[in-house]
């Protein structure tokens, strides 16, 4: 089963993987976060400069790196080809570090390699015809190819070997390099004497932009688009690998400087604005009022301004929406963190210890006396003692005057709520039927007054209109007591008609209780309870008063 080499493309140019380990084979890399099409080219190198690349077509379940560049321990270079265009470019490098060990002793190169084996005799084959015996060599030193090329280059001689040759010579050490872990040391000193520096006459370099390049890249990501190339006194040219880049990119046309030794050359690169990037955040908080140790930390907002800072100078406020503030609201000093896009800042507010809140009510309730099913709700209020309680373990007695009751006095025991803000308690009451009727109209029956203006009494439909009397239309009993108004300037009189139908007299005058006998309860079609002063009567309010124990209520 393979060995999967992920890498993940995005925006970059060079990406680097986990390393891999020296003759492992069937090492597969995997690229993801492009859309890649059914067959790819990936060019395999150990040179940055995609230099003697091996080529493979990789494909849905990736690009298998050739056995026989991994097996020479030293780094290995991807490069992502792209062909669908008219011409083909590479877009990216990516970098395998290999980790060398030694030959295992079951290790058996691959068929592959076997084939560059077999290109290597060729080349060797090739190579001998070229250069011909080293006992015809007239250099003193004839050890190896090496050895003279250097002694003909220190006694200052062209030596006598072709731009052909030589290129001969280091493809047949490209090929040999994976079988030693120090291969690549021995192309470096290989090429270095073919290509002595004492005879480079000079450097030229060829650019092909193959993309978009913006003023914050760097410059050596143009390496990839940039051959170099040295001209030699003997009329024999190289690749130039190890060369170093200078200048600035700026919008628009830039000209970029490539140094090798005491040889410059430059080369002109098209340049684009880059988005901006975000640099940094900074804040300020103005705290406006108090903050509690339970406020929520979004509620601190109104009071903070967060100022995102751009790499190309300029800043933007932060909408409240699009920044996460977090910490921990103590009393004293906190220091909250805000986040926006993967910045931070921090500023500090001063936080207070939370006020104590009402978390319930309790209701306490001793009868000390008959309550009737008239009776008000509120007065149960002199038996009741209602508490609250509070988040700081503390307690009060709630006023009278601040709690509401609510509910209904029915014979029995009937269950009355207490309200105070929003936070309820119960108690029960034992409810007594009260047998007498209060003279009254529809106001009455609530408030426990009645009202004259102008000479109109407005009543409920439920009686009997009448200018100035109100006429109680129910059925009567001995006992009932009638309580009239007690007002100055005003008369008032209570009176009923014959059983006969004869005309009505008077059975009770102002200021008077009168309580009805049985002749009255027997005799009474109805009761009518006038003023006799009519003539007097104003637009003034006048509220009946009583302070019977037995009243009559309709």
């Amino acid at each position: 089963m393979a060995n999967i080499v992920p890498v993940t493309i995005s925006d970059a140019l060079f990406y680097k993987t986990d390393p891999v380990f020296q003759y492992n084979e069937d090492q597969l890399l995997v690229i993801d976060g492009i859309t890649l099409p059914a067959s790819y080219r990936v060019d395999f190198s150990n040179h940055i400069d995609n230099y003697m690349a091996y080529t493979v077509t990789g494909d849905a379940s990736g690009a298998v790196i050739p056995p026989e560049i991994l097996a020479n321990g030293n780094t290995i270079y991807a490069f992502y080809v792209d062909e669908s265009g008219d011409t083909v470019t590479t877009q990216y490098r990516i970098e395998i570090p290999v980790i060398r060990r030694p030959m295992p002793e079951d290790y058996v190169p691959s068929p592959s390699s076997h084939g560059i084996i077999n290109q290597l005799t060729q080349d060797v084959g090739d190579l001998k015809s070229d250069l011909g015996d080293l006992d015809d060599l007239e250099t003193t030193d004839k050890s190896s190819i090496v050895a003279a090329i250097n002694e003909v280059a220190q006694s200052g001689g062209s030596g006598a070997l072709t731009q052909d040759t030589k290129q001969a010579l280091l493809q047949c050490f490209a090929h040999t390099a994976w079988t030693d872990a120090h291969g690549q040391d021995y192309y470096d000193d290989l090429e270095d004497a073919l290509y002595p520096f004492d005879l480079l006459s000079t450097i030229s370099a060829v650019y092909t932009q193959s993309g978009t390049v913006y003023d914050t890249d760097s410059l050596d990501s143009l390496k990839a688009d940039l051959v170099v190339t040295g001209t030699y006194s003997d009329g024999t040219y190289n690749t130039i690998r190890n060369y170093t880049l200078s200048g600035t990119l700026t919008v628009g046309t830039s000209t970029v400087k490539v140094t090798y030794g005491n040889k410059t050359t430059t080369f002109t690169v098209t340049v684009t604005q880059s988005a901006a990037t975000l640099v940094s955040i900074s804040v300020n908080y103005t705290q406006s009022g108090t903050v509690y140790e339970n406020a929520s930390l979004d509620s601190l907002k109104s009071d903070l301004v967060v100022t995102a800072n751009w790499s190309d100078s300029t800043t933007t406020t932060v909408a409240s929406a699009d920044y996460t503030l977090s910490g921990t609201l103590a009393v004293g000093t906190s220091t909250i963190t805000v986040s926006y896009e993967g910045k931070t800042a921090t500023f500090n507010v001063t936080v207070s210890q939370a006020p104590a809140t009402l978390t319930s009510i309790s209701a306490a309730y001793t009868q000390s006396g008959t309550v009737y099913d008239s009776d008000f709700l509120d007065s149960l209020k002199t038996d009741l003692v209602v508490t609250a309680y509070y988040s700081d373990s503390t307690t009060e007695t709630v006023p009278a005057s601040d709690y509401t009751l609510s509910g209904t006095l029915t014979v029995g025991v009937s269950t009355i709520t207490v309200s105070y803000t929003d936070k309820t308690a119960t108690f029960n009451v034992t409810v007594t039927q009260n047998p007498e009727i209060l003279i009254s109209d529809y106001d009455a029956f609530v408030k426990g007054f009645v009202t004259y203006k102008n000479n109109t009494k407005t009543i409920n439909n439920t009686y009997k209109k009448g200018a100035g009397a109100l006429l109680i239309d129910v059925p009567l009993e001995e006992g009932y007591i009638i309580t009239l108004p007690n007002y100055d300037n005003y008369k008032f009189s209570v009176s009923r008609p014959y059983s006969s139908g004869d005309p009505t007299y008077v059975i009770a005058d102002s200021r008077q209780d009168y309580t009805l006998t049985a002749q009255d309860a027997e005799d009474a079609a109805a009761i009518t309870v006038a003023h006799v002063n009519s003539d007097e009567m104003t637009a003034e309010e006048i509220v009946w008063i009583s302070n019977n124990a037995k009243v009559i209520r309709v």
